[in-house]
């Protein structure tokens, strides 16, 4: 199945506002079913509630969509302080 983009509610990096969703560096890729698809969904159950029964704590999320943001060309422009 294709990913679906998922915005962090609580990014690891930058600010989210109300109403906003977070920068793209906030985003973990999630199979369609588990994003918005069924009642275990991350949309149903809450996004704190989803990582922690899938992965054990609540700040899997966060942890992933940094590791994700710093492997690709952005993250490393950005480790080397490079402007954005």
């Amino acid at each position: 199945a294709d990913a679906v983009p998922h915005h962090l509610l609580k990014p690891w990096r930058g600010i989210r506002g109300t109403s906003r969703k977070a920068p793209d560096e906030n985003c973990v890729p999630l199979c369609p079913r588990h994003h918005q698809g069924h009642d275990e969904s991350l949309h149903t159950i809450g996004e704190e509630t989803f990582f922690f029964d899938h992965f054990g704590h609540v700040a899997a999320g966060r942890g992933e969509a940094e590791r994700l943001y710093l492997a690709s060309p952005h993250g490393a422009a950005l480790e080397q302080g490079e402007p954005e």
